[in-house]
This record gives C-alpha cells, sequence and structure tokens, in this order.
C-alpha cells in the first residue's frame, strides 16, 4: 500500500471524529424525564410540571391526549390530566420522539 491511499481513509476518521464534537444534545426537557421517570416516588405531577417547562412540547402531550386514538369524550385541558390518561411511558416515548426529530431539524438548519 503506498502512503497517498493509506492516508485517505487515516483523513476520513479524523474528519469523522472531529464531527462528534457537533452533535446535537438532547433538549433539557427529556434529560428531566429521564432522571425521575424510572423513580418509584415520582408522581404525574411531578411529570406534568417537567412537562410544564416546555410549552411545545405540554401541547404535543395535549394533542396526543386528545386525538381519536383514545377516544375521549371531552377535550382534556390540563397538562397533569393527559399524563394520567396516556401514562407514563407513552410520555417518556412522545418526548424522546419529539427530541430526536428536533435534534435533527436543528442538524439540519
Amino acid at each position: 500500500m503506498t502512503t497517498s491511499t493509506t492516508a485517505a481513509p487515516e483523513n476520513r476518521v479524523k474528519q469523522l471524529i472531529g464531527n462528534i464534537r457537533n452533535l446535537p444534545t438532547p433538549p433539557i426537557v427529556f434529560e428531566q424525564i429521564q432522571k425521575v421517570i424510572n423513580k418509584p416516588e415520582t408522581s404525574v405531577g411531578d411529570i406534568a410540571s417537567i412537562l410544564s417547562e416546555d410549552p411545545a412540547m405540554s401541547v404535543k402531550v395535549l394533542k396526543l391526549t386528545n386525538s381519536a386514538f383514545y377516544g375521549l369524550q371531552r377535550e382534556i385541558d390540563s397538562v397533569k390530566h393527559a399524563v394520567m390518561i396516556i401514562g407514563l411511558e407513552a410520555v417518556k416515548n412522545l418526548v424522546l420522539s419529539a427530541s430526536v426529530l428536533n435534534m435533527f431539524k436543528a442538524d439540519q438548519s
């Protein structure tokens, strides 16, 4: 192997390693939810309080709760009530999904 053929892969590796620090970080809400969601002493109110810090995430939770999937007869307008209806696992999945989508959108801009 010549020096020029070994230099190309080395440069590519260096470039990839250099890009690692450019990875987006997850939003604060996701990190906070991750910290508390699996603790036995965590209440629905705790989760609702964290979600309420992020209006966009609160709206997503309310939209999901009020969707046809849950078939509720009246509209839910409280984040705490929404969390009680859809459950902690659904909240965790929604927050994770929204966070990942937001990270990729931010990375593309």
